[in-house]
């Protein structure tokens, strides 16, 4: 008797495909219902995401910098010993805009062809909002100002994900986008991929207070695109 094998429809067997070119469609199905191989659409199968604090590394991995084509600001980076989020020391990131300037940044670099998330959590005690910058494959620039709360000593995760934004431009999963904007590269308001550049950026105080701003981030991560 000629053992019939249960074949998932051809469609859901494309992401394998691409995976193991040399195998049968048989074999990989299979092996998917042996337990051998996970299906990548399966949330069992997704990506571990990527820690982008280095630990012994200076400032986590991450550079400063100030916003020069906005000429005035000050400010810094450093690893924060004494605020810490769960047992770990934090980074901390300054603004100072006495002076002038319109923001500051955080940025750092990670290895992946595309992503599914970011994710961090931030103390903030005087910032209604934050941007995030990423660079495609095709050096476009794609900016996202995202909102979040202005509480002091209090810890809140900040989630985006990118696809999910340009999949329906307005209502995403996360911290909600006050504003986006694109610019350089293929100019074309589309996501080509990463190409790994990620900035974290602050401007000014919110409420006017003060012409300084601060916020301590811990626990950034990637997820890839498997």
């Amino acid at each position: 008797m000629k053992l019939q094998i249960p074949t998932p429809c051809s469609h859901s067997l494309r992401p394998l495909a691409k995976r193991f070119p040399g195998l049968p469609a048989a074999i990989v199905s299979a092996l998917l219902l042996a337990g051998v191989l996970c299906h990548p659409l399966s949330p069992a199968c997704a990506a571990d995401p990527l820690d982008l604090m280095e630990a012994g590394t200076e400032n986590f991995g991450w550079k400063f910098d100030n916003g020069q084509e906005f000429p005035g600001a000050k400010g810094g980076i450093s690893v924060d010993q004494d605020v810490v989020y769960n047992t770990k020391p934090t980074l901390k990131l300054t603004g100072d805009f006495t002076d002038g300037g319109a923001y500051v940044r955080a940025n750092t670099r990670f290895n992946a062809n595309d992503i599914t998330e970011i994710s961090f959590w931030i103390r903030n005690a005087s910032l209604s909002s934050l941007t995030l910058r990423l660079l495609d494959t095709t050096k476009q620039c794609h900016q996202f100002t995202l909102s979040v709360n202005p509480h002091d000593g209090e810890w809140q995760q900040v989630v985006f994900k990118p696809q999910s934004h340009f999949a329906k431009e307005g209502t995403v999963e996360g911290n909600k986008i006050l504003r986006y904007q694109s610019w350089g590269g293929a100019a074309d308001k589309e996501w080509h991929g990463t190409n790994g550049a990620f900035d974290i950026i602050i401007g000014k105080p919110s409420d006017g207070s003060s012409k300084v701003a601060e916020i301590w981030i811990a626990e950034v991560k990637v997820t890839p695109k498997d």
